[in-house]
Parts: structure tokens; C-alpha cells; sequence
């Protein structure tokens, strides 16, 4: 998580030293769009990266509900065995 935020920082660092006035909500799908739009090579080279970062999240925290999810039926199980 910390890894996006600092990639997120990156891409307003960008856009503020270019003097462009970033959205308030710049991290929804209509202001990445905007994001993509600028056709700035930096800030799509950070957007890249950001949207790794993304998809990484959202599948370990997948893998990771998984996991709790067959914890709790394994648990529901044992206790119906006995």
C-alpha cells in the first residue's frame, strides 16, 4: 500500500511541477482516464506502475479473503464432526 501512495505523490509531483491542476478525485476510474489523457510520457510510466500495484492488491487481498473464507468452513466443520 505504502508503495502506491508514493507512486500516486509521484504522479501529482509531476503534474505540479508542470503547472496542471490535478482532479479532486484523480484516483477513480474518471480521473485515471483524465491521467491517461495528458499524454504525459511520466506520468503514464507512474500510471502503468500504479495500476500494477493495483491489480497486485486486489488479488492478494482475493487470495487472502479466500483463505479466511475456508478457514471459517474448515472451523464450521470441526465443530459439527465431534
Amino acid at each position: 500500500m505504502r508503495f502506491r501512495v508514493q507512486t500516486q505523490s509521484k504522479i501529482k509531483a509531476y503534474q505540479l511541477r508542470d503547472d496542471i491542476q490535478y482532479k479532486r478525485k484523480l484516483w477513480n476510474s474518471e480521473g485515471v482516464g483524465w491521467l491517461q489523457n495528458l499524454n504525459d510520457k511520466n506520468i503514464t510510466n507512474f500510471l502503468r506502475i500504479y495500476m500494477i500495484i493495483c491489480r497486485e492488491i486486489k488479488e492478494v487481498t482475493a487470495g487472502v479473503n479466500r483463505i479466511a473464507r475456508n478457514r471459517e468452513v474448515t472451523n464450521y466443520c470441526r465443530q459439527y464432526q465431534a
